[in-house]
């Protein structure tokens, strides 16, 4: 399933499981940075969830949990990387 592209102030990427960017057509953890970007009121939930992602050279990063592949049209749904079930 596609699903697209960032809204404008979100920048995506998609990362393996060391953080550091795959390759375009592989595929990795969505990462989503910018502005947007919200805070849990749980510290430890916090930083595990919205880490600094150096490889990127962002401050600020939330690991979404949802793998995709990275396509000239678009990111591409490829499931989770946890059991969490979205509906």
């Amino acid at each position: 399933m596609r699903i697209g592209w960032p809204l404008a102030g979100l920048r995506l990427a998609v990362v393996d499981t060391d953080g550091r960017p795959v390759r375009s057509g592989e595929t990795g953890e969505l990462v989503i940075g910018g502005v947007g970007l919200g805070r849990y009121l749980d510290i430890a939930m916090d930083a595990e969830k919205f880490a600094a992602l150096p490889e990127l050279g962002w401050p600020r990063g939330y690991r979404t949990g949802d793998l995709v592949r990275a396509e000239r049209a678009g990111l591409v749904f490829a499931g989770r990387a946890d059991e969490q079930v979205k509906i």
